[in-house]
């Protein structure tokens, strides 16, 4: 459970967050009964299957995490 592991999971901040998510920046994920904490890169896909970065998360829209 200390180890360093790596999640891809498709994201969207919900309309009623009232900040914008930052790249970078610590979230704590609750899974089940189990918390991970994780500092997430945000990232759109490309339509040649490219991720490109974004610095924050976009307004209504999915991006990669």
């Amino acid at each position: 459970e200390d180890k360093m592991g790596l999640m891809k999971l498709r994201f969207k901040r919900h309309r009623w967050f009232p900040k914008v998510l930052k790249t970078r920046d610590p979230l704590v994920f609750s899974l089940g009964w189990r918390r991970f904490q994780s500092i997430p890169v945000y990232a759109i896909e490309d339509h040649n299957r490219r991720l490109r970065m974004l610095k924050y998360t976009p307004e209504h829209a999915h991006c990669v995490a």
